[in-house]
């Protein structure tokens, strides 16, 4: 009984929030809703006026939206750093924030996700991605794969919180009906028994190993979005690990400030220690550095290059309108929260306490009310200014409060030195500010930029952005926010078993097929599927067998000719004779005339055959100096499908010829994106076999245990001090 009473009480903290729901939280989630409804009149006002109403214009055609998307999908590679990579790699320490990791990949992904559609001026069609798209299209890609990330985050989510749900149906039967009767539905009946154990753990391993591909392509296809475009800033092979690594530090930086603030209004200061926060200032110093070497090297590239467009951009962001924003990234994102997680091995910063006037809060406040002049001097339409105030400058102002900004940070650094968790947590605050930021020096700086001799195009984000951004950030605290009151935000039964755990066996001990933890059946699986793939796509290319009861197709032949080149600006004939085998013309056969691209085939033209065969066409769309041509025969009840091609020099044109795509994906590409695809959704379905198997598993009778007293007879109670391990 004793035994039973110190564990609910070391739980307490954790269990309390599901219980109590005090009036401060209530108007906290008013005041978010208020904000979402405003976000939400907004997104209103958009669809009824259309993108007119925002800041987007022909030339600026994305903003604030795809900054947020950019950045929300980044935030959510939290679950996949902390929980995922420290699970395989058996880091024990990682227990008790695994979940709250898990919940940020999970809603910044909700949040994150529709700011595409909120982008697009007519979001519906956004079903033509799916009718009409092609797998050459990055678009396409970022579809696929961002739906399949969210799948499985919100599975390896669910996946560790079974244990704690039947938890939590044994031992709240005081709470609201509806949350007893979540709990008993989702515990998946489970009872906590060697055989439930096993198999969940072969579930949570198979999607850990999973989820983390996973995860570094989603944000390598976005990266894709912008690398594959031919823009001054996009156009670079290294953004694919650009963006992941910055996705992995912003996410780390995200966990810090949810976990500070959990533990600081639950007080979970028993579960989350000062340990767990030197460990992650770790990692997100590494991560700092690693991302400010990338930085580095991006800018320091393109500048030695020296092409027109590059120094363009570099000057506009080192000097020019963007420059407030690309050095606040810089110092405030990179600089500052690397001095701040370097602080406790800085013992000279102590004298700065003892300097006279060297105060924070006077300087702060001074630094505060500089940057208010600054902005207010910024959007004079907002605040109206006085005529004499109007001639100063506002970035003159913005770099005084930089300057004070910093004063007030340095006179704050003995007092941080102090106080790490404090540290960390403006470190991680920092991080995030700077990476919204980064996003946006990313996207709206290089489509500002004058492709062809013209001025700089202008973007100035209205209400309508602000609100919807203000909104998506708020739906996502909400978010957070509600599950922490229906969830715990403790994995309480990993903590308990890591109390428990023997010591880990040694890095180099391999235990065969069971160290991959029951992901082994999946992979023998998805070999097998590719081999079957293989095959199909083989098969494909042959002539396929005819069926009993059907009737073979004639074989057509489909000849194509046009001239091989032609000036730019005059019309191209282009002539197909559509033939059987034996040379018969085959008349009023549908013909369609493609022009092959970067994004694939584009319909150029229709016509149907004459008497003889013969369809021709006008074509004079075309602005590089290669083409390729092709015409199709889809096909009838009698004839097989038929194609033909032609390629074509077109004088004249002085755009480069490498935007010219030769070819489509054939068979073995198309068969190696089905295995890929194929392999994850198997393993997703693989670990959620599992949950069905506990599910249907043998219960315990009437006088067998609970799920938590089941657990806690299985392991010891004693508790070992993590404070030391490394």
């Amino acid at each position: 009984m004793e035994e039973h009473t110190l564990a609910q009480a070391d739980d307490a903290p954790v269990l309390r929030p599901l219980q109590v729901t005090g009036w401060g939280f209530r108007l906290f989630v008013a005041a978010l809703l208020a904000v979402i409804a405003v976000g939400a009149y907004a997104y209103f006002t958009q669809l009824r006026d259309g993108l007119g109403v925002t800041g987007l214009n022909n030339r600026v055609s994305w903003g604030l939206y795809i900054t947020n998307f950019v950045f929300f999908i980044g935030v959510s590679h939290a679950g996949t750093l902390i929980s995922a990579i420290l699970r395989v790699t058996g880091a024990e320490w990682r227990r008790p924030i695994t979940r709250m990791a898990e919940a940020i990949t999970a809603f910044a992904l909700m949040v994150g996700a529709p700011m595409v559609l909120i982008d697009m001026g007519r979001p519906e069609r956004l079903l033509s991605v799916f009718t009409d798209g092609r797998l050459q299209s990055p678009i396409l890609w970022d579809v696929i794969s961002i739906t399949t990330y969210l799948t499985g985050s919100l599975l390896y989510l669910y996946l560790p919180m079974i244990p704690d749900l039947a938890m939590l149906r044994d031992r709240l039967t005081t709470v609201a009906p509806w949350k007893r009767w979540l709990y008993r539905v989702l515990s998946a009946g489970w009872r906590g028994t060697e055989r439930q154990h096993a198999w969940l753990e072969r579930a949570i391993a198979a999607m850990a190993i999973v989820i983390i591909p996973v995860a570094v392509s989603v944000h390598t296809v976005v990266s894709w979005i912008f690398g594959m475009t031919l823009r001054a800033g996009w156009h670079s092979t290294i953004f694919g690990p650009y963006f992941v690594v910055g996705a992995i530090f912003s996410g780390i930086a995200a966990i810090i400030t949810a976990m500070v603030i959990f533990r600081r209004i639950y007080r979970l200061e028993g579960f989350l220690t000062v340990s767990h926060f030197r460990r992650l200032g770790y990692l997100l110093l590494t991560l700092n550095l690693v991302y400010l070497y990338f930085t580095v090297s991006e800018y320091l590239t393109i500048s030695y290059g020296a092409q027109e467009h590059d120094i363009n951009l570099v000057h506009a962001l080192f000097y020019g309108p963007f420059a407030p924003a690309f050095w606040v990234m810089v110092v405030a994102g990179l600089v500052l929260p690397a001095v701040l997680l370097l602080l406790p091995h800085i013992s000279t910063v102590d004298v700065l306490a003892r300097v006279p006037g060297l105060r924070p809060l006077p300087i702060g406040v001074a630094a505060a009310a500089l940057g208010a002049v600054a902005v207010v001097l910024r959007f004079p339409r907002v605040v109206p200014v006085q005529a004499g105030l109007s001639q100063i400058s506002p970035d003159m102002v913005l770099l005084a409060a930089g300057v004070v900004g910093v004063l007030a940070f340095i006179a704050l650094m003995p007092a941080l030195r102090q106080r790490p968790v404090a540290a960390v947590f403006l470190a991680s605050v920092l991080v995030n500010i700077g990476m919204w930021l980064k996003r946006y020096i990313i996207v709206i700086p290089s489509m500002a930029l004058p492709i062809t001799p013209s001025e700089w195009a202008t973007y100035t984000p209205t209400w309508v952005e602000w609100a919807i951004t203000a909104a998506a950030f708020a739906a996502f605290i909400l978010l957070y926010a509600l599950f922490s009151k229906v969830f715990p935000l403790i994995s309480l039964w990993e903590v308990r078993e890591g109390e428990a755990a023997p010591a880990p066996e040694p890095a180099s001990a391999w235990r065969g097929p069971a160290a991959l933890g029951g992901i082994g059946r999946p992979l023998v699986i998805l070999l097998a599927a590719g081999a079957l793939a293989a095959g199909a796509a083989r098969a494909s290319a042959a002539s396929a067998p005819v069926a009993p009861g059907e009737q073979a197709k004639m074989p057509t032949r489909l000849t194509v000719s046009a001239p091989t080149s032609v000036e730019m600006g005059e019309d191209l004939m282009v002539e197909a004779r559509l033939t059987t085998a034996d040379g018969q013309p085959l008349a009023g056969a549908a013909v369609i005339l493609f022009q092959v691209g970067a994004v694939g085939e584009r319909v150029m033209a229709r016509a149907a055959t004459d008497e003889k065969g013969m369809a021709s066409f006008r074509h004079n769309e075309y602005t590089i100096p290669h083409i390729t041509l092709r015409v199709t025969f889809a096909g009838d009840a009698r004839h097989a499908p038929a194609r033909g091609g032609a390629e074509v020099e077109i004088t004249g044109v002085k755009v480069p010829p490498s935007v010219s795509m030769r070819h489509t994906p054939g068979p073995l590409t198309r068969a190696a994106i089905f295995l890929v695809l194929g392999g994850v959704w198997l393993t997703y379905a693989y670990a959620g076999s599992f949950i069905l198997r506990i599910a249907r598993s043998e219960r315990v009778g009437k006088g067998g245990a609970s799920a938590h007293q089941n657990l806690r007879r299985k392991r010891p109670t004693e508790r070992h001090d993590q404070e030391g391990e490394a």
